[in-house]
C-alpha cells in the first residue's frame, strides 16, 4: 500500500502518522478478531466431533436427511463469492472503480442465494419435524406431504423477488440525491433478488428430486430400528409424523435422540449464516462508499478487511458441507 507520507489523506484518523501505519493498524485487528472467530467456532467442530465419536451410526444415517446437491450448490456460490471480493480488492488496488463496484454487486448476489438455498433446506426439514432434539418429531416410516411447503417457497421467492425490485426502486428515488444511497438500495436490492433466485432454483431442484425419489430415500429410517425388539413390521403402515413412541430406543437414550445430530447442525449452520448476514451489511455498505470512489490505491483497507472476514466464512463452510452432507 505505497503512499507519500507527507500527505494526510482525508480518510486517515487524526491518531495515526500516515494512512500506511492505520491500514497496517486495521488489518493487525482484522486477523485478531478473525482469531476469536476461529475460536468460536473451534467448540462447534470440537461438540461435533464428541458426539459424532460417541454415535458413528446415529451421525452417518441421520446425515442422510440432508441433500449433498444443495450443499454443493451453496458450496460452489461461496467459492465464487470469494473470487469475486478478491478480484474487487485488487481493483481497489489498481483503482478500477468499475471493477471494483461490479465485483462487491456479484458477491452480494452469491450471499443471497445461499441465504435463499438454506431457507428451502430449513424449510422442508421443520415440515417433516427434523428439528433439533428437544423438538425433534419425524417418526420412522412417515413421509410427510411437501406439496404445502413447496407452494409456500413458491410463494417466498416471489415474494423475494418482488421486495428486491421495491428496493431497487426506492434507491432511484430515496436516493436520486446522493449516489452513496442510491447504491447501497440497489446492493441491498440485488442481494434480496439473489436470495429469490436461490429460493427458487433450490425449491424447483428439491420438488423435482422428490417426485423422482416420492419416498426421500431417508437411509435414517434404518437407524431408527437401533434394536431388533423394536423393529417395524415392514409391511405396517406409516405412523402419523406427528406421534412420538415413547420406548426406549437408542440406547435408552429416547426417541427424539436423533434430534443431536440437527441440534448440532442448526447451531453450525445457523450461526455461519448470521455471519453471512452480517458479510451482507458490511457489503452494502462498502458498496455505498464504491460507488462515491472512496477506494484507490491509497486506501482500500475496509475492502480488504472486509474481504479477509469474508473468506473467513467461505472457509468454515467448506469444512461444514463435507462433515455434515458427506461423512
Amino acid at each position: 500500500m505505497s503512499h507519500a507520507h507527507d500527505e494526510h489523506h482525508p480518510f486517515q484518523a487524526h491518531h495515526f502518522d500516515t494512512i500506511e501505519q492505520q491500514f497496517q493498524a486495521g488489518k493487525l485487528a482484522m486477523w485478531l478478531f478473525l482469531a476469536t472467530e476461529v475460536l468460536f467456532f473451534s467448540g462447534m467442530f470440537v461438540a461435533y466431533a464428541a458426539f459424532r465419536a460417541s454415535n458413528p451410526e446415529l451421525f452417518d444415517k441421520a446425515a442422510q436427511f440432508l441433500n449433498p446437491t444443495l450443499g454443493a450448490g451453496n458450496t460452489v456460490v461461496l467459492l465464487l463469492s470469494s473470487l469475486t471480493v478478491a478480484w474487487a480488492v485488487r481493483c481497489a488496488q489498481t483503482n478500477q472503480q468499475r471493477g471494483l463496484l461490479i465485483n462487491l454487486l456479484i458477491t452480494l448476489v452469491c450471499a443471497g442465494i445461499f441465504m435463499g438455498v438454506k431457507s428451502v433446506e430449513y424449510s422442508l426439514k421443520f415440515k417433516e419435524g427434523l428439528y433439533w432434539r428437544g423438538m425433534y418429531s419425524y417418526v420412522e416410516g412417515s413421509h410427510p406431504d411437501l406439496t404445502g411447503t413447496h407452494a409456500f417457497l413458491d410463494k417466498l421467492g416471489i415474494g423475494f423477488a418482488i421486495a428486491g425490485a421495491v428496493i431497487i426502486g426506492l434507491g432511484l428515488v430515496l436516493g436520486a440525491g446522493s449516489v452513496g444511497r442510491r447504491w447501497g438500495f440497489f446492493a441491498l436490492g440485488l442481494t434480496v433478488l439473489g436470495a429469490a433466485a436461490g429460493c427458487l432454483a433450490g425449491n424447483a431442484y428439491t420438488s423435482w428430486y422428490e417426485k423422482q425419489h416420492p419416498h426421500g430415500e431417508h437411509a435414517a429410517d434404518a437407524a431408527h430400528d437401533h434394536g431388533a425388539d423394536h423393529a417395524h413390521d415392514e409391511h405396517a403402515e406409516p405412523l402419523p409424523d406427528q406421534v412420538l413412541e415413547s420406548a426406549p430406543i437408542y440406547g435408552g437414550q429416547g426417541p427424539q435422540f436423533p434430534g443431536v445430530f440437527f441440534s448440532i447442525y442448526y447451531a453450525m449452520t445457523g450461526v455461519h449464516a448470521i455471519h453471512i448476514l452480517a458479510g451482507i451489511g458490511v457489503f452494502v455498505w462498502i458498496v455505498s462508499r464504491a460507488a462515491r470512489q472512496h477506494f484507490e490505491p491509497t486506501y482500500y483497507g475496509p475492502v480488504e478487511y472486509t474481504g479477509l472476514y469474508w473468506h473467513l466464512v467461505d472457509l468454515i463452510w467448506i469444512y461444514l458441507f463435507p462433515l455434515l452432507y458427506l461423512i
